[in-house]
C-alpha cells in the first residue's frame, strides 16, 4: 500500500526558526566573550560557524523536518523498527565521543579566557600571538615564535599528542617533511600559549566558546545522522511512493549538507595559517566524505530510477552537490588547488564579504521556498 509524504511549510519554518535561535548562539557568544574587535575577523573567516551552522543547517533541518513522517516508522514490521532505533542510538552516542574528541585541541583566541590572574590578559595575548603569525616576517616577534617550534615540540608532544605530536606511522619522508612545514605556524602558536600559561603558573584557561561550540558541534552532526538514518529509511520503504516533490526537498537537504565541504576546507586553510597539508588526517572529514559518497550515490538511484519526471529542482542542485563533494576530494588530495582561491577570499574587504555571504543566504533560502511551493 502506498505511504505517502505530505510536505508541510508550517514545519520548516517553526523548525528553521527555532534552529536558528540556537546556532545564533555562536556569534553573540563570540561577541560577548572576545574583548576586542577581533571577534569580526574570527567571525568572518571561521565560515563553518558564521555562515553554514548558522544559516544553511537551520534551513537543511527545517526542509528534512518538513518532510518527516511518523507514519513511515507504524508500518514498518515492530522488529525492524526496533532494529532500526538501535542503529540510531549507536550512532549518538558514536557521535558524542567523537565530538568531544575532535574539539579537543589547539584553542583558538575566542576559546581562551581572558581571565589569567593578576593584570595580564590570556585573551588578549593569544590574539597578538595569532595576529603576528598572520603577519609573517613583518611581525618583530615572528621569527622567535617559529624558532621555539621544534624545543616545544620535544618537551611537550607527549603531554599534548593531539596538538603537537606527528606519528609518522606509514608516511613517507617527504610528506612528513611537508607535514611538520605546514604545521609549524599551528604549533607556534600553541607553543606560546603553552609559555604563557607557564609563566602565570596555570592551566590553558577556556572560555565559554568552548563549550558552545561543543554543543552546537554536537547538534551538528547529530542533524547529519538523523539525515543519513532518514534517507535509508526512505529509500529502502518509501522509495517508490516518495513522489517528486518530497524527492525534492530531500535532494535540497542533502545539497545543504554537502556544503559543509568547502566551509570546512576553508576554515581549515584559515586555522592552520594557510596550509592544508593536515586535513587527510582529520577523521572526522574523511568520515562525512565517506557519507557524502555513499548518500550521493544512493541519491542518483533514486533520482535515475524516476528519470521521466525528473525536475530542474532536483537536477541542478544534485550537480551542485556533486561540485561540492568534489571540493571536499580536492581539499583532501590537492589541497594546493584550493590555497588561491582560499587567499583571495580571506583579503576580501568587509562590504564584498557581506555581498557574498547576503548572496549565499539568499539563494538557499529562495531554493527553499521554490521546494515548499510545491505543495501549495
Amino acid at each position: 500500500m502506498p505511504i505517502p509524504i505530505t510536505i508541510r511549510p508550517r514545519r520548516f519554518w517553526i523548525a528553521t526558526i527555532l534552529a536558528m535561535a540556537i546556532t545564533a548562539s555562536y556569534p553573540i557568544g563570540l561577541w560577548l566573550i572576545v574583548k576586542s574587535d577581533a571577534w569580526i575577523s574570527i567571525l568572518k573567516n571561521e565560515v563553518t560557524w558564521s555562515v553554514y551552522s548558522l544559516f544553511l543547517i537551520p534551513i537543511g533541518f527545517g526542509l528534512m523536518v518538513s518532510v518527516f513522517d511518523a507514519d513511515v516508522f507504524r508500518r514498518i514490521h515492530r522488529a525492524v523498527t526496533v532494529l532500526f532505533g538501535v542503529v540510531f542510538a549507536i550512532g549518538v552516542v558514536a557521535l558524542f565521543f567523537a565530538v568531544r574528541g575532535d574539539t579537543r585541541g589547539v584553542l583558538t583566541p575566542d576559546r581562551i579566557s581572558s581571565s589569567l590572574g593578576g593584570t595580564r590578559n590570556f585573551q588578549s595575548e593569544a590574539i597578538s600571538i595569532d595576529s603576528c603569525l598572520r603577519a609573517g616576517s613583518t611581525c618583530t616577534n615572528y621569527a622567535a615564535l617559529i624558532a621555539a617550534v621544534p624545543q616545544c615540540r620535544n618537551r611537550f608532544a607527549n603531554e599534548y599528542p593531539n596538538e603537537l605530536r606527528i606519528d609518522p606511522t606509514g608516511l613517507r619522508p617527504e610528506t612528513l617533511a611537508r607535514w611538520y612545514e605546514g604545521a609549524t605556524k599551528r604549533h607556534a602558536y600553541f607553543c606560546a600559549l603553552l609559555n604563557t600559561a607557564e609563566q602565570a603558573g596555570t592551566e590553558l584557561p577556556r572560555s565559554a566558546m568552548v563549550y558552545i561550540a561543543q554543543t552546537l558541534n554536537f547538534l551538528l552532526v547529530l542533524f547529519i545522522w538523523c539525515f543519513i538514518w532518514l534517507s535509508h529509511i526512505y529509500f529502502a520503504y518509501v522509495r517508490r511512493d516518495l513522489g517528486d516533490q518530497a524527492l525534492n526537498v530531500l535532494v535540497g537537504c542533502f545539497v545543504i549538507l554537502v556544503t559543509w565541504f568547502p566551509f570546512r576546507t576553508y576554515s581549515e586553510w584559515y586555522l592552520w595559517y594557510g596550509d592544508l597539508t593536515h586535513i587527510w588526517n582529520y577523521p572526522p572529514y574523511w568520515g562525512l566524505l565517506l557519507f557524502a559518497f555513499e548518500l550521493l550515490l544512493l541519491y542518483a538511484i533514486w533520482v535515475i530510477t524516476r528519470l521521466s519526471r525528473i525536475t530542474l529542482l532536483a537536477a541542478i542542485p544534485s550537480v551542485y552537490g556533486v561540485v561540492a563533494t568534489v571540493v571536499g576530494v580536492i581539499a583532501a588530495i590537492k589541497p594546493a588547488l584550493l590555497e588561491l582561491v582560499f587567499t583571495l577570499f580571506s583579503r576580501l574587504p568587509g562590504a564584498l564579504y557581506v555581498i557574498l555571504l547576503c548572496g549565499v543566504v539568499l539563494a538557499m533560502a529562495v531554493y527553499s521556498r521554490a521546494l515548499l511551493r510545491q505543495s501549495n
